[in-house]
């Protein structure tokens, strides 16, 4: 509670994220990046590790192929080891640059699925690796996800 106090007097974070809004209309933590004047929705999930771009994305936002062979093998929540590619991809949220790598993955039933029950258009996920890189934690009482950096 004195926490909350503390933050409502000094205000939010510099660097933060709000997911207040996706809360509270389809009750998922979604944050929309952009790219120049195109907009991205990206599911913060902490239950991941790796970042995931839906690769049928890929023809509308710039991003450099790279094969990292770190991301190349990735376990599925089916317990299937599935073979990837990967890209970097910059994006923006406010006047912040997010450089990072992602896996490449066909999200289009997953996305689908998500769209048709909440009506939500996602185009990716960020995992636990994004948060960790950028020290960013998410604050489910003030709906924020914030750097502590």
């Amino acid at each position: 509670m004195f926490r909350k106090i503390i933050n409502k007097l000094l205000g939010k974070p510099k660097d933060s994220m709000s997911f207040m809004e996706s809360m509270n209309l389809v009750n998922l933590p979604i944050v929309t990046f952009f790219q120049g004047d195109k907009r991205f929705n990206f599911l913060l999930d902490t239950g991941s590790n790796s970042s995931v771009i839906d690769k049928n994305v890929l023809k509308n936002i710039k991003h450099t192929i790279t094969n990292n062979p770190d991301l190349s093998n990735i376990m599925g929540m089916d317990g299937i080891l599935h073979q990837t590619q990967s890209c970097e991809i910059t994006l923006y949220y406010k006047d912040r640059e997010y450089t990072y790598e992602y896996i490449i993955q066909d999200m289009k039933e997953a996305f689908t699925s998500i769209k048709q029950s909440s009506g939500v258009t996602l185009h990716g996920i960020i995992g636990s690796s994004f948060f960790n890189k950028f020290k960013y934690v998410l604050d489910f009482d003030e709906l924020i996800a914030y750097s502590k950096m």
